[in-house]
């Protein structure tokens, strides 16, 4: 039954958060996240829809978090002891998703903010202007999440492709996703590149993992049958 669980969760978890990800207006292919103008012109009168959006990413984290959880337990039963690796990489990847959770509350906040100042201002102007720090605060923990969820996943795939329970190519290919995750980041971060190019390269990255983790819950199933 543990592996019935494991092998959904980690199958839904990363499908949810990747579409309500992509599927938020902000989100889409060549626009700017960190620029206040793209955001409100992007979110302005879809606050239902972000509404919806922000509860299947909060959803699919939570179903994820507990995939991780149970698949960590899983490679620690099947070596008879615990790799420290699944532990400091679970935990790092669980503080991950603290800050992409907040980054949630944050969206939602901004998609109130333009709401209401688009009723006073129709032009949009007053609402970048109410929204930007707290768009600039939601990109600076977005940028920390990303980090660490790299670091997590990095640090934890690798213990999962020496081990005997999950695929060792699929474990190792997320692994190195992890490793890509960390040095986009800093790279693009470094040499300041566009908000949009960040954007981008992030979600390709994110998709390569959600396929991943999906690839092992399916995996995980089958193991089970």
């Amino acid at each position: 039954m543990t592996k019935t669980y494991t092998g959904v969760l980690l199958i839904v978890g990363p499908i949810l958060t990747i579409l309500g990800y992509l599927l938020m207006p902000q989100n889409g292919f060549g626009k700017d996240p960190t620029d206040p103008a793209s955001v409100v012109g992007a979110i302005a009168g879809k606050a239902t829809q972000i509404d919806i959006y922000l509860l299947m990413v909060a959803l699919g984290m939570a179903a994820l978090v507990g995939g991780i959880y149970l698949a960590n337990r899983q490679h620690a039963a099947s070596d008879k002891e615990e790799d420290p690796r699944t532990s400091w990489g679970g935990l790092i990847t669980i503080i991950s998703f603290i800050g992409f959770i907040s980054t949630v509350g944050i969206i939602a906040a901004i998609s109130g903010i333009v709401e209401q100042a688009m009723l006073q201002d129709p032009t949009g102007a007053a609402a970048g202007a109410a929204a930007g720090p707290i768009i600039a605060l939601g990109s600076g923990i977005q940028g920390y999440a990303d980090i660490f969820f790299g670091i997590g996943i990095a640090v934890m795939a690798s213990a999962w492709a020496q081990g005997s329970v999950h695929d060792r190519n699929t474990s190792y290919v997320l692994a190195v996703v992890g490793v890509l995750t960390v040095l986009a980041r800093v790279i693009l971060g470094l040499t300041g590149a566009e908000g949009d190019v960040t954007a981008m390269v992030g979600s390709i990255l994110y998709v390569i993992a959600t396929i991943s983790f999906i690839s092992i819950g399916i995996q995980t199933l089958q193991a089970k049958s």
